[in-house]
């Protein structure tokens, strides 16, 4: 994970359990915005991940026009939230690329 973080060149990694799993964390906006969407933009997920991925971005998209900032923007972020990391259906169509 520390060649990872290296490369990309922001993040933290961190173990949070007694199981063998790592995190790894971006929490600066900037970091966000300037590597990691253009890195899982060159580099397509698939899947019900490129799903949650793409709701990634509509959280993103609120907090650039700061609209997180309202209570109707709060709510927004939160249902997006809510679908991330799911169990959405990992049918074909979901693979393809748009």
């Amino acid at each position: 994970m520390e060649s990872i973080v290296n490369y990309i060149g922001c993040g933290i990694y961190y173990s949070a359990s007694k199981r063998e799993q790592v995190y790894y964390a971006v929490s600066a906006f900037s970091d966000i915005e300037k590597i990691i969407i253009p890195l899982f933009n060159k580099y397509l997920l698939l899947g019900s991940k490129k799903q949650d991925y793409l709701d990634f971005l509509k959280v993103d998209e609120l907090i650039k026009s700061k609209d997180h900032l309202t209570k109707q923007g709060l709510d927004k972020v939160m249902l997006i939230k809510s679908n991330i990391n799911s169990t959405r259906s990992n049918s074909v169509s979901d693979t393809t690329a748009e």
